[in-house]
């Protein structure tokens, strides 16, 4: 990515890669001076991997965007990492559904063969 010259819009989403992958990540997103939108939800990341972002968000200019939600970071730590983003899109933590039922959906599937009967003459 240190050398990307087209790719604009990046999603990492779901990879589980935690804060040692946004370490790395964040040291190639200093240089990038193309991308324009990032997506690192659902990566297990905590405020240790959110100060490794602003760490590379900190040289970086050109990035507007960065999706960090269903990562592990408390409300407070949210509200720190969006306050020291300064004037990008951090796409806001979702609430938890208020959701008090369960939907069970059960799929049978119907197995059918045929039942193949050789002749004795041919076995021999």
């Amino acid at each position: 990515m240190k050398k990307n010259t087209t790719l604009r819009v990046l999603s990492l989403a779901a990879n589980l890669f935690g804060n040692g992958g946004v370490q790395s990540l964040s040291k190639v997103l200093a240089q990038n001076c193309v991308l324009l939108e990032l997506d690192l939800s659902e990566n297990m990341i905590t405020m240790e991997g959110a100060s490794y972002i602003l760490q590379g968000l900190r040289e970086n200019k050109v990035l507007v965007s960065v999706n960090l939600m269903e990562n592990k970071l408390s409300d407070e730590e949210w509200e720190e990492f969006r306050d020291e983003s300064k004037g990008r899109t951090i796409m806001p933590k979702p609430k938890k559904p208020e959701c008090h039922f369960s939907v069970c959906l059960i799929t049978l599937f119907a197995v059918s063969y045929t039942h193949l009967t050789l002749p004795t003459s041919d076995l021999v």
